[in-house]
């Protein structure tokens, strides 16, 4: 049980990350929309 545990836990980083990284990255794009459309409503 502990082996197979870990390898699904193994298994698991690489798909983490990659939600990590488009979640980071959509995340990113949405804040730069929010904060340059502030911006350029301001001025």
């Amino acid at each position: 049980d502990s082996d197979d545990g870990f390898q699904g836990c193994e298994d698991a980083i690489p798909t983490v990350s990659t939600w990590g990284l488009i979640v980071l990255a959509l995340v990113l794009l949405v804040l730069g929309k929010v904060y340059f459309g502030r911006r350029t409503a301001k001025a």
